[in-house]
């Protein structure tokens, strides 16, 4: 059963997408794809023995296993391998024949626009702190200060 979103529930099995990710023009499979590989990551990076020589974290995940997760043919997890690859959001890694690709993932870097946006205030709440200090009573702190002109 679906419970309405009230502001305190936890949700407890999720996968994460950087905001930047939504601007690289990445269709849904692609997405999905390397929400898993980023969460497999995350589990590798906290279990000891899967970082290479450069301390790199690094992950296995089957094309099979990706399918299956995904409920997905093998043949479009493999273009959205292929996809993410092309745009340097991951790096495969043959093993030999037999052997599953060692894989590692590309997070992107915020762009300074994201900083911004974060910071920046609402037009709503500008307005409202607005209102807020021309209507306060003279000499509190959040009164707004009218240099007398002319």
């Amino acid at each position: 059963m679906n419970d309405l979103f009230n502001g305190e529930f936890i949700i407890t099995n999720y996968l994460i997408l950087p905001r930047s990710m939504l601007k690289l023009g990445l269709n849904a499979t692609e997405m999905e794809v390397y929400m898993l590989l980023l969460d497999r990551a995350k589990l590798s990076a906290q279990n000891s023995g899967w970082r290479d020589e450069a301390e790199n974290v690094y992950l296995y995940y089957t094309i099979r296993s990706l399918a299956d997760a995904m409920g997905r043919k093998e043949s479009a997890v493999k273009a959205a391998l292929l996809g993410l690859e092309r745009r340097d959001l991951i790096i495969r890694r043959r093993q030999g024949y037999t052997k599953p690709n060692r894989l590692y993932v590309k997070v992107p870097r915020d762009e300074p626009s994201d900083e911004v946006r974060r910071r920046k205030l609402s037009p709503e709440k500008e307005a409202w702190d607005r209102l807020a200090r021309e209507s306060a009573p003279p000499g509190s702190r959040t009164h707004a200060r009218r240099i007398p002109t002319g």
